[in-house]
């Protein structure tokens, strides 16, 4: 998912808490979490809780930071804000352990394939429902996938129906050749049954994506007002409490209704405000309970809030990416030197004081078949050496006036945006500049869909996190020719046949291979820069509340939280305004495209998250 609006700074994990350092490399993914829930192991969500000598209880209030959202229609939620929230709304097929990532049941108790994995057949639990009251079938699967591949969502620039291609008919309904998708199937109220147009071993890990989010009755979204996207209904552990308040707040409330372990909190109120900068302004203040920090802040944020900060390595990556049809960033030379100029951990020690680990691969080494090992891994071209930089750039034949750089605004990018062009401008000697892409250049926008379809010659700045636990969910939507999210509008067959190849293998040690080969090609290519693998850290009461940590999607495990021993309330406080731009809206280009991007994610999509 791609990350624009905050997915820099992300999420911690849940057994983590009030960490005061950095976590190590905690088990985010285990390659076998596909099977391990391949069977009924109770009633989906566990309790959530931790021992903190406080007893869990019910009733209170929690305070979130926000920025504005994309969209809260679950196909569309494609930015990391959308999907924070949509992951509270509704309860897909499967989840996913707040530790380890590992798969564990939701609405489905138990799934099977035939032989040769093209074909998937989940069993739901009965009498689950949505908070309006209507059941949840079958149906509202199917439901769900054909909303996800209608051509007007399918096609937007934060659509994630891109991740259902692999269901029979998927690509010709978006495409509006047919109306028909035989690809899901009712078979009866509680049996929903998958038909890929290839074998897909890794298919339940995929299943409990938004894109395969439950959808009510037609009517009941048609009803909802202002809209759908703005007052969804859902069937998770919350629910709306009214309508999306544009650019001041989301609330949910408690669903007593749900089926599985219901939430310990009354409510969660989502604060949307400009920027990181005012968020923090309004935790010091008093007026949040949870938020991400401003990169320039972090140290002094870890300093003052000792017994308040988490802290976790993610299964996330921040890079840059170029937009690869236009001259001069079609040069894979210039590519290559740009990616060698740069001095990662000398960014990493003065911006964010070393806790930033240098990125040298795609893939984070808490995914599967991994080749990364903190700041070492496969990526030849990821070594500082402006040597070698200076030697690339003059084969490449090059000639650039000036080299354009952009970032998502309001998201604490500046500082490190701008060292990392000036490295770029002291070893190749070309102007280098970077820029805040705000509404003057997207146009109103969001930042991630500008990347793609109308951002100048420039390199740019991404986030991907994971959005269901596998390599397929970095190489297919980054580098795939057919995905919304590659921004870099990167092209090759031979990448999209390894990557084809690699999710029809059913043998999961081919699988790897094949999907380290298209690693490989990629980084040859140096179709993206990998920069730092994803470390967040936010500000949480732990003081006040139990069982909050980051989850592995970077979100604060609400699900879990509880107000500890009864204590009163937050107060209900009046946010701060910006201290740079009071009284205005959140700038479109903070709004997740899809992608990070989850962000746009993007990543569950590339993420221009923060």
């Amino acid at each position: 998912m791609p990350f624009w609006n905050g997915h820099l700074y992300g999420s911690t994990s849940r057994r983590n808490r009030s960490r005061k350092g950095r976590r190590g490399a905690s088990v985010l993914l285990v390659l076998l979490l596909l099977l391990t829930a391949c069977g009924d192991t109770g009633d989906g969500a566990g309790d959530g809780t931790t021992s903190t000598g406080d007893e869990p209880t019910q009733g209170g209030l929690i305070r979130v930071e926000s920025q504005e959202p994309g969209s809260l229609d679950p196909p569309r939620g494609a930015g990391s804000e959308d999907a924070r929230i949509l992951r509270l709304l509704f309860d897909g097929l499967v989840g996913y352990d707040n530790e380890t990532a590992a798969l564990e049941p939701r609405v489905a108790t138990e799934w099977e394939s035939n032989e040769d994995a093209t074909e998937w057949t989940f069993t739901l639990r009965e009498g689950t429902r949505f908070s309006n009251g209507e059941e949840v079938t079958a149906q509202a699967f199917v439901r769900a996938a054909l909303r996800s591949t209608s051509p007007e969502i399918y096609n937007s620039p934060d659509g994630l129906g891109y991740h259902l291609n692999g269901l029979r008919g998927a690509v010709e309904r978006a495409a509006g050749e047919s109306d028909e998708l035989p690809g899901i199937e009712a078979v009866d109220d509680y049996t929903l049954k998958f038909n890929l147009t290839s074998a897909d071993a890794e298919f339940p890990v995929k299943a409990g994506h938004l894109p395969l989010f439950p959808i009510p009755s037609d009517a009941a979204v048609a009803g909802q007002q202002p809209s759908w996207a703005e007052n969804p209904i859902g069937n998770g552990p919350f629910k709306m409490k009214g309508p999306w308040q544009h650019n001041q707040s989301i609330e949910l409330v408690r669903n007593d209704d749900y089926y599985g372990t219901k939430p310990y909190l009354d409510e969660v109120r989502f604060v949307i405000t400009a920027d990181q900068d005012t968020s923090y302004v309004n935790w010091q203040a008093g007026n949040l309970d949870w938020t991400r920090i401003p990169p320039p802040k972090t140290r002094e944020a870890r300093e003052q809030n000792p017994g308040n900060f988490l802290i976790r390595d993610m299964a996330g990556l921040n890079y840059l990416v170029f937009t690869l049809e236009q001259p001069p960033m079609d040069n894979k030379l210039f590519r290559q030197a740009v990616s060698m100029s740069v001095d990662r951990k000398a960014i990493s020690d003065a911006v964010f004081f070393g806790l930033n680990t240098p990125a040298a691969g795609i893939l984070p080494e808490l995914l599967p078949g991994s080749r990364s090992d903190g700041a070492e891994g496969p990526c030849e071209y990821c070594e500082y050496n402006p040597d070698e930089a200076k030697r690339l750039f003059e084969e490449s034949g090059v000639n650039i006036d000036k080299l354009t750089m952009y970032f998502n605004a309001g998201a604490g990018h500046d500082e490190w945006m701008q060292a990392t062009a000036q490295q770029i401008a002291t070893t190749l000697g070309i102007e280098t500049e970077a820029v805040a892409a705000t509404a003057q250049f997207t146009g109103g926008g969001g930042y991630t869909g500008w990347l793609k379809t109308g951002a100048p010659a420039s390199l740019n700045r991404l986030a991907w996190g994971m959005d269901y636990p596998t390599p397929d969910n970095f190489l297919y939507p980054l580098f795939h020719s057919t995905s919304q999210d590659n921004k870099a509008n990167y092209e090759n067959p031979e990448y999209d046949d390894l990557v084809n190849r690699a999710r029809q293998e059913t043998d999961p040690g081919e699988r790897a291979e094949l999907y380290q080969q298209a690693e490989d090609l990629a980084l040859e290519d140096m179709a993206i820069v990998p920069m730092w693998w994803r470390t967040q850290f936010r500000l949480a009461k732990l003081d006040r509340f139990g069982g909050l940590e980051i989850d592995p999607f970077e979100d604060p495990t609400l699900r879990e939280a509880y107000v500890k021993g009864g204590g009163e309330e937050a107060p209900d406080q009046t946010p701060a305004e910006s201290p740079t731009a009071a009284g205005t809206a959140s700038p479109a280009a903070t709004v997740p495209a899809s992608p990070t991007v989850p962000g746009d994610p993007q990543a569950t999509s590339p993420a221009a998250a923060p």
